[in-house]
């Protein structure tokens, strides 16, 4: 493996540079440069310990701005998180040992060159860059396979604009076709995607699954984009047929109270316009991300996370409770009678679920699947998860199939996102990454769809065996060989939609003003409530936009600024101490956790205040700070 040519040259030329010939100067240079390398070799480990993928963007963002000491994440990963130490402090060890031994040995000649074009081997053979260089081929050759189908293809169509938002953006009305559409159980899968039944060395793990395929649609190539690669991200995907962009990273949009992509349509909003009801069940907290709200505010009328199921179902949590939430086995036994409850009314409903068992770093094995002895063959943590869940998944939909009411009604099963990096990450390593779909009816039969779609096209996708046709978002309907939009050029033209889909989110045209009330942790644009800490913009026309930030002690507001356009105005609200830390003002608060708000142009502050009480700024106080400035 081409990692090992990179640290066996690492080795080397600190070997070399032990009889290297080098002034100060030099030696403390070359000391920077190893220990940059030697740190980027644990920060790739760590991050393709999670990703697969090395170094990636979310990476990068967790690093600036995310919190691994939460309670939960350290206690699951403080075995990984000692070894890093380990690591760490060996490295520094290592180090120390090196000078001392230098001051010990006599130099040879040639030593300082190989140790040069040693470091630069190991550079060279890094495995990011390695992956960087892979990364910067496959984009510049599906750029070029890109160019050259939408050139086919706007031949045959030259007047549409294929690179176009508004060419594929609810492109078809969603109507009826049925006076009587079905009800739709959407079940969501915790990283379970389809390559666990259909990879060779993989498939034993999932029998229940496969043995459901028997009596389903089944879509094999379905893949994700970028912004669909998390849970909040794929819920979007999958239900409204949009990469979720927002202002922020999308795991940060908990701030939203009142709406969450208010325009868009999803499948939620559809159903409820018909007069269906809506309940979803998930066993982790839906404060995080802003699920809650989300699904609140596009169809659905209960939402049930943890602390809901806790408390509406006398719930004993230290009992209940892993990691991440509430176990698969408690949550699908309260789903299975939700479903009979709801299937004893006349009025058609849509019920929705997430397991969580197979959440990475080793996943969980429900009571459940350990009095059955379902895992106990099973070597790897992962491995026992999978097998769980499958096992659970598979009493369910045969619980749904068995009920009087499944005539009626649509089975959806799909995984939220690919698989996150676990213990089983390196089995999956020498087969193509795929999405998990398929249909369940009373109509359907055993059959397989190769056609190439994402989780955006999910939605859209699914009307026609509900009881609708039309586009959801800008998916495709991967069963219908008519469809005149192609989902491979969606999937590589979608990241220059970006402004398009934050029009999405309406956010205000400031007609009022703006109010803060830091007791509560509020903040209210006109009628729109979000919570703070959050950084506001607004333009010469009053158009704002607001971001949020997960974790309070750390300074992803201030990072954003130079990126913001210079003729905006940027308003941040946040705790004091977080603006000391970032030099931008040395004022001692009354209480340490007090709120201030600053107003900044670009990355310059022009004014930072303690808030003590509730504040308002007016739309025409704004103006006369437009105009002063601008």
């Amino acid at each position: 493996m081409i990692w090992i040519v990179s640290l066996l040259c690492f080795i080397a030329s600190i070997l070399c540079f032990l009889f290297s010939n080098t002034r100060t100067w030099s030696t403390i240079l070359y000391l920077c440069v190893v220990t940059t390398i030697f740190s980027s070799y644990i920060i790739f480990a760590i991050s393709n310990f999670f990703t697969g993928e090395g170094i990636t963007s979310g990476v990068i963002y967790h690093i600036f701005h995310g919190n691994i000491f939460e309670t939960t994440l350290l206690e699951t990963y403080r075995p990984y998180m000692y070894t890093t130490i380990g690591v760490l402090l060996l490295g520094v060890l290592g180090l120390m040992t090196v000078l001392w031994l230098k001051t010990k040995v006599v130099s040879k000649s040639h030593a300082n060159t190989y140790t040069i074009l040693a470091i630069l081997i190991a550079i060279c053979s890094h495995p990011q860059v390695i992956i960087l260089y892979q990364q910067t081929y496959t984009t510049y050759a599906e750029a070029k396979a890109i160019e050259s189908i939408i050139a086919t293809e706007q031949k045959n169509m030259p007047d549409v604009d294929l690179t176009a938002f508004s060419t594929y953006f609810e492109a078809t009305p969603v109507e009826l076709t049925t006076t009587t559409p079905n009800n739709v159980v959407l079940i969501y899968l915790e990283g379970l995607e389809y390559t666990f039944s259909e990879a060779d060395t993989l498939s034993d793990l999932t029998p229940n699954l496969r043995a459901l395929e028997e009596r389903a649609i089944t879509f094999t190539n379905i893949t994700q984009v970028s912004e669909a690669s998390y849970t909040i991200a794929g819920f979007v995907a999958s239900q409204c047929g949009i990469p979720l962009m927002a202002f922020t990273h999308g795991n940060t949009l908990e701030g939203f109270r009142d709406s969450y992509l208010s325009g868009a349509t999803c499948l939620g909003d559809i159903l409820k316009r018909h007069g269906y009801t809506s309940t979803y069940i998930g066993g982790a907290d839906t404060v995080f991300a802003g699920k809650g709200t989300f699904l609140r505010t596009h169809g659905f009328d209960t939402v049930y996370g943890h602390d809901e199921l806790i408390d509406a179902f006398e719930l004993d949590a230290s009992v209940v409770s892993q990691g991440w939430g509430i176990y698969d086995d408690v949550v699908i036994d309260l789903f299975k009678k939700t479903y009979d409850t709801l299937s004893q009314s006349d009025t058609p409903f849509f019920l929705s679920m997430l397991t969580l068992d197979t959440h990475p770093p080793k996943g969980y094995v429900s009571q459940t699947c350990l009095d059955a002895g379902i895992t106990t063959v099973y070597d790897m943590p992962m491995k026992q998860a999978i097998a769980c869940t499958d096992y659970l998944i598979g009493k369910l939909v045969e619980h749904i199939i068995e009920s009087e009411s499944f005539a009626d009604t649509t089975i959806i099963i799909v995984s939220d996102h690919l698989a996150m990096n676990s213990d089983i990450s390196p089995l999956l390593k020498p087969y193509k990454r795929t999405n998990r779909f398929h249909i369940i009816t009373k109509e359907t039969e055993q059959s397989y769809v190769t056609t190439s779609g994402t989780t955006l096209d999910i939605g859209t996708t699914v009307l026609p065996y509900i009881g609708f046709r039309g586009t959801i978002g800008v998916g495709q309907d991967l069963t219908n060989t008519s469809t005149p939009y192609s989902s491979t050029i969606i999937r590589n033209v979608y990241k220059d939609w970006k402004s398009d889909i934050l029009q999405l989110w309406q956010f205000p045209i400031i007609s009022d003003g703006i109010f803060i009330d830091p007791a509560q942790m509020k903040l209210v644009i006109d009628d729109t409530t979000y919570t703070v800490p959050a950084i506001i913009t607004v333009d010469q026309e009053l158009r704002s936009r607001v971001g949020f930030k997960k974790y309070l002690e750390l300074d992803l507001f201030f990072t954003m600024l130079p990126n913001i356009q210079n003729d905006t105005l940027i308003f941040i609200i946040d705790r004091c101490r977080i603006f000391i830390e970032a030099s931008y003002t040395n004022i001692t608060p009354s209480l340490p956790d007090n709120f201030c708000i600053g107003l900044f142009q670009q990355d310059i502050p022009l004014s930072i205040q303690e808030v003590y009480n509730q504040i308002y700024i007016s739309k025409e106080e704004l103006t006369r700070f437009q105009n002063i400035l601008y």
